[in-house]
Order: C-alpha cells, then structure tokens, then sequence
C-alpha cells in the first residue's frame, strides 16, 4: 500500500534534509568564524605557560637544593661526623642556590632570603659545636679540679690530724 504521492513526499522529505543541512552548516561556520581560533591569544597563552612552566621548573629545582642542605645539616648533627667537610659540602650547595636565581625578581629575593637564613643556620651551628666541644673540655677541667681539689682537700686533712697529733703529744 503505497501512497499516491509518494514522490512528493520523498521530494518534501529530500528538500527539508537539504535546507536543514544547509541551515546547520551556516550556523556552525557563523559560530566558528565568530568565535574562530585566536593564534595571537594562543600564541599568548603559550608563551604564558612556558614562563610559568619554567618558574615551577626553577621552584623544584630550589626544593630540591633544599632538600640537598637539609641533609647535609641533618648530617652535621651526627656524631663522629668531619665538620669542615661538611661545611665545605653546604657552603658549596648554598652558593649553588645563590647561583641559580632566576630572572624574576620574586624568585632572586627568595633565593637571597633563604641563602640568608641557611648561611645563618650553619654559622650557628658551626657556633653549637664549638661550644659544645669548649664545655666538653671545660667539663673535663673540671672534673681534673675537683679530683685535684679532692686530694688536696686529703692531705690537708691528713696533715690537721699529724699537726693535732703532735700538739697532743707535746702537752702531755
């Protein structure tokens, strides 16, 4: 059972296809030509994120200087360590750190800033240890003093008893 105007109707369905068609691709290439790719704001955007890549590059790259320092102080600490080669160790990675400044002004002042507060805390550490080998000496001279003292303090005993002794024996 076909219908009688079926070439009408394939005609009407074929027109309708062809101007909605039509009507699409106009919208979409007004939109795209409207809204189009921008090169100057992609070329932007791409210089953009290079500099901002190379800051986070330059702030891993400080962390991990950071870290470097940290480990060299941790290892200051320990005992039966060589000091000066340790020094030696962290005066050169804080130089490094010193060096690697970028261009910006915000990461020089940081670098500065955490050169300042490194350098200082090796001095005082370098300080610590001084002291702490002055008062281990120190402790020792005292302990030698009080043993001297303690001795000391014996024979003048010893010679209070003989000189108790010999008045004794002459009133007698």
């Amino acid at each position: 059972m076909k219908p009688k105007n079926e070439k009408e109707i394939n005609n009407a369905f074929f027109q309708f296809l062809m101007l909605f068609l039509l009507t699409v691709v106009i919208v979409v290439g007004a939109v795209f030509f409207d809204y189009g790719f921008n090169w100057k704001d992609y070329s932007t955007v791409k210089e953009q994120f290079k500099e901002v890549s190379s800051v986070l590059n330059n702030k891993n790259l400080l962390i991990a200087k950071i870290d470097s320092i940290n480990s060299g102080l941790s290892k200051y600490d320990l005992t039966g360590a060589v000091p000066a080669l340790i020094e030696a160790d962290i005066s050169n990675k804080l130089t490094e750190l010193k060096q690697t400044a970028s261009s910006d002004s915000v990461s020089k002042k940081l670098n500065n800033s955490i050169y300042r507060a490194f350098s200082m805390l090796l001095k005082s550490k370098i300080d610590y240890r001084k002291l702490s080998e002055d008062n281990g000496k120190l402790q020792y001279d005292l302990t030698t003093l009080q043993t001297s003292f303690d001795k000391l303090k014996e024979q003048y005993d010893d010679l209070n008893k003989q000189y108790d002794a010999i008045i004794n024996s002459r009133r007698q």
